[in-house]
């Protein structure tokens, strides 16, 4: 399988385009639309790699989170008594 992905700056040129894309037969082609969300969560997704490979983020281990948790569900149950 092959993905191609591109951006049609017209908005003719793209209904072309999809006219064309939809002679071939589904089990050939198929039209992927990518809504807002998507690319909104792609480049966040990208943003958040970029500051893993730079060294701009914290990590920590399952064992480190799961104490932070507890601390945070702590205060929280202790400020509801």
């Amino acid at each position: 399988m092959e993905r191609l992905v591109l951006k049609i700056n017209n908005p003719d040129t793209y209904q072309q385009l999809v006219l064309l894309l939809k002679q071939f037969d589904k089990s050939e082609v198929e039209i992927i639309e990518q809504d807002e969300l998507f690319t909104r969560n792609r480049s966040h997704l990208q943003n958040e790699l970029s500051n893993i490979d730079s060294g701009a983020s914290t990590m920590m281990g399952l064992d480190e989170l799961n104490e932070e948790l507890e601390k945070i569900i702590s205060k929280s149950e202790n400020k509801n008594l």
